[in-house]
């Protein structure tokens, strides 16, 4: 496995430590058409307001919806509950931000070896967060920004 993805991680998890970071959620994005991949973290705070700000949105036209008796759009509209994996809204999005090498260009190899890295410095991690058991990891794929979670 290369170690870009790893000395990514190396490079976050020091700037998280410089900041105070506190990690709620840690993700590898893969910005398509830059042909570049990020880190992105997110801490509790973050998350919990943007969920608030998305379910005072979906208040509105959900209940806009059940009073049309519109149940196709219901569904548009659900709350959402625990975490945000709205990458864009991540309080530290692209924390770290480079160039692909060429050998993952026009490879799904680099998906696996992200989510590989990760798994290799969740010690790491970890130590970066004051609740080290709700620490959530995400990754992109080739067709979402984000398609792998785990814990």
């Amino acid at each position: 496995m290369s170690t870009f993805f790893e000395d990514m991680i190396t490079e976050a998890l020091s700037k998280v430590r410089e900041k105070s970071i506190d990690i709620f959620t840690f993700a590898f994005y893969h910005d398509h058409e830059s042909a570049c991949v990020s880190i992105c973290i997110d801490t509790e705070e973050s998350s919990v307001k943007t969920i608030k700000s998305s379910n005072e949105f979906s208040r509105i036209y959900f209940y806009e919806n059940l009073i049309k008796g519109d149940l196709d759009s219901l569904g548009l509209f659900n709350f959402q509950t625990g975490r945000s994996f709205s990458l864009g809204d991540y309080a530290y999005c692209n924390i770290i931000y480079k160039s692909l090498p060429a050998e993952y260009m026009s490879s799904n190899k680099m998906y696996l070896e992200m989510i590989q890295a990760i798994n290799l410095n969740k010690e790491n991690i970890l130590k970066c967060s004051s609740k080290p058991e709700n620490v959530f990891y995400c990754c992109s794929s080739e067709n979402n920004e984000v398609e792998y979670i785990w814990q």
